[in-house]
């Protein structure tokens, strides 16, 4: 599957998990605030 994508894009197999497993760990980060906000509002109310 990725080296199809790789293929597709004309962007290398490395570039693609890179690109995959920083975008991976921004959303981890970005739930993880969420779910921080979340419980920080809950506890205000």
């Amino acid at each position: 599957m990725m080296r199809n994508t790789a293929a597709l894009t004309g962007i290398s197999e490395e570039r693609i998990v890179f690109l995959t497993r920083t975008l991976a760990a921004r959303i981890r980060k970005l739930t993880r605030h969420l779910t921080q906000q979340a419980q920080d509002s809950k506890q205000l109310n």
